[in-house]
C-alpha cells in the first residue's frame, strides 16, 4: 500500500496572515492612512499633520499641531558626534548607508537609551522624524563639497528640508513637492523593510535598531534600492527616441529590470462592526476642532486590513 506523503509547509510566508492593521491600507490605485484616502491628505495637509495622523490614530486639533511641530523643530540638530560621523563619510556612498549608519549611532545618545515603554519609544520616533531630513541634507551638501546649512526653526518639515539640501534654488516649487513626496512615502503598508522592523521590534528591541533594520531591508535593490536602478536605467536610455532599440537589448541581454518591491496582499474586514472597533481603539472624539481644514473635510473610512505575504514575482 502507497504512503500517503506527509504535506510539505509551503516556503517563506505565502498565505500566512502576518498582521493586522488599522494604520494604512495599500492596493492596486488605492492607499490610505487611518482611513483617509491619500488623495484627501496629499495637497491638502503638511507632512507634520500626516505624521500626527500616523503616530496617534488621527488628525490632529490646532493646538496638537502646533506643540507637534515645536517638537519636531526641537530635535532638528545634529549633535557634534553625528556631524563628525557624517564628514568622515566617503562621498561615493550612498544616503541609505548614510541613513542606515547614523541612525543606528544616533542610538547611543538618545536620551531615552534603555526605555523601551510605548512613550519613551514615541518619543524616539518623533526624535529621528525630526533627524532624518537633517542627516539626509547634510550628507547631500558633503558630496557637492559645501558646508551643510543650519536647519531653520522658521520653516515647516518639507521647506526646511529643501532649503538645508539646497532644492529650493533648483525649484521654486521644491517645498510644496517634497511635502507632497513626504506624504505619499509615509506609510506604504507591510512591504519588506516594514517586516524587518516589526520582526526586529518584536526581540524588544528598541526604536533605532528596527529603524535600522528597516532601512538595511530598503537598501535592497529588489525594494527601495529598485529607485537607483530606475535611474540609472533612465541615465542610460537618455531620451525617449531611444526606448525601443534599449528594451530590445535589454530582454536580449537579459536585463533584470527595477520593478520596485514585493507587497503583501491585504484584506479589509467586511464586518459592519469594523469601522466601531477601529474608533475605539483609537480613542479619539471626531468632534473636536480640528486645524487648517479645508471646507470639504477629508472623509475618514476607518477599518483594519489584514497583510498576508506573499512571493515575488
Amino acid at each position: 500500500m502507497a504512503v500517503e506523503r506527509e504535506k510539505v509547509a509551503p516556503r517563506g510566508l505565502e498565505g500566512v496572515v502576518a498582521t493586522t492593521t488599522a494604520i494604512s491600507s495599500v492596493s492596486d490605485n488605492f492607499l490610505q492612512y487611518r482611513g483617509y484616502r491619500i488623495e484627501e491628505l496629499v495637497g491638502r495637509a503638511e507632512y507634520e499633520e500626516v505624521a500626527y495622523l500616523l503616530l496617534n490614530g488621527d488628525l490632529p486639533n490646532k493646538e496638537e499641531l502646533r506643540d507637534f511641530k515645536a517638537e519636531l523643530t526641537k530635535h532638528r540638530t545634529l549633535s557634534p558626534f553625528l556631524r563628525e560621523i557624517l564628514r568622515q563619510m566617503s562621498e561615493s556612498g550612498t544616503p541609505m548607508d548614510v541613513l542606515r549608519t547614523v541612525v543606528s549611532a544616533s542610538a547611543v545618545e538618545d536620551p531615552g537609551e534603555g526605555d523601551n515603554s510605548h512613550e519613551a519609544e514615541y518619543r524616539k520616533a518623533i526624535r529621528l522624524t525630526a533627524k532624518l531630513p537633517t542627516i539626509l541634507a547634510t550628507y547631500i551638501r558633503r558630496r557637492r563639497g559645501e558646508q551643510p546649512v543650519t536647519p531653520d526653526p522658521t520653516l515647516g518639515h518639507a521647506a526646511n528640508f529643501a532649503r538645508m539640501a539646497g532644492l529650493d534654488e533648483a525649484h521654486p516649487r521644491a517645498a510644496e513637492i517634497l511635502n507632497a513626496c513626504f506624504i505619499l512615502q509615509a506609510e506604504h503598508g507591510l512591504n519588506a523593510s516594514t517586516f524587518a522592523a516589526r520582526i526586529t521590534a518584536a526581540t524588544l528591541a528598541d526604536m533605532h535598531a528596527a529603524v535600522t533594520a528597516g532601512l538595511g531591508a530598503l537598501k535592497g535593490p529588489l525594494h527601495g534600492g529598485a529607485t537607483d536602478g530606475t535611474m540609472k536605467m533612465l541615465d542610460e536610455i537618455g531620451t525617449p527616441e531611444h526606448v525601443d532599440a534599449w528594451v530590445a537589448k535589454a530582454i536580449a541581454s537579459k536585463y533584470k529590470f527595477s520593478t520596485g518591491c514585493t507587497r503583501p496582499k491585504t484584506r479589509a474586514p467586511s464586518s459592519s462592526g469594523s469601522s466601531r472597533k477601529t474608533s475605539r481603539r483609537t480613542g479619539r472624539d471626531r468632534s473636536t476642532s480640528r486645524s487648517r481644514r479645508p471646507s470639504s473635510r477629508p472623509s475618514r473610512r476607518p477599518g483594519r486590513a489584514c497583510h498576508r505575504r506573499r512571493p515575488r514575482r
